[in-house]
């Protein structure tokens, strides 16, 4: 996690107008503290943000009951 921050950090740095996308499974729940890194914290010089509903499951894909997939996106 420490290194993607550093990396979205400099491209941002490179373009403050830059539109950046992270998606995948995350293996995280919605309240996780992975999930936190990368939407709450203070070392992003733009927090993701989540465009995705709360309520949309993605596991396991016969019986979604859990939400472990995301697309997060920065603020610009």
């Amino acid at each position: 996690i420490e290194y993607l921050i550093g990396q979205y950090n400099q491209w941002l740095r490179q373009d403050k107008r830059a539109n950046l996308m992270m998606a995948g499974d995350f293996n995280a729940t919605p309240n996780s503290e992975e999930l936190a890194l990368l939407t709450k914290n203070k070392a992003l010089i733009q927090p993701f943000i989540d465009p995705i509903d709360s309520a949309v499951r993605s596991h396991p894909a016969n019986n979604p009951t859990w939400r472990l997939d995301y697309m997060v996106v920065n603020q610009n």
